[in-house]
């Protein structure tokens, strides 16, 4: 039962707890640094995924062919007599962008410890 990890609180008289109204958490807190840290985040998140679509954007017919190709490499496929599926250029599309989202969420890191570096000096 969920409730025997629970302690009981049978004989306490609850009504009458001297610091009943006091929020001990929030008194801890610093929202305004909270709330500043949660903008910053924001605005990152904003600039990455502006990232992501400007580079989506220029991604060409010519450079998912040469992606597909490399694929089929790897897989030891012969790319002479075999056609481009449209499947095979969906899936190498959805890998360029992963790629894409990989490398600005990286880059988005990046930037974050040279802020930290140029702040602690």
């Amino acid at each position: 039962m969920i409730y025997n990890n629970f302690p009981i609180y049978e004989n306490e008289d609850l009504e009458n707890l001297e610091d009943e109204d006091f929020n001990y958490i929030e008194s801890n807190l610093d929202k305004r640094n909270l709330e500043r840290m949660y903008a910053e985040r924001n605005i990152e998140r904003q600039e990455r995924d502006k990232a992501i679509e400007e580079r989506k954007k220029f991604v060409t017919a010519e450079e998912i062919d040469l992606e597909v190709r490399k694929i089929w490499k790897t897989n030891a496929v012969s790319n002479k007599s075999k056609r481009m599926s449209h499947l095979d250029r969906k899936q190498t599309r959805r890998n360029i962008f992963k790629r894409i989202r990989e490398e600005e969420e990286y880059n988005l890191h990046i930037r974050f410890l040279e802020r930290q570096r140029q702040e602690n000096n």
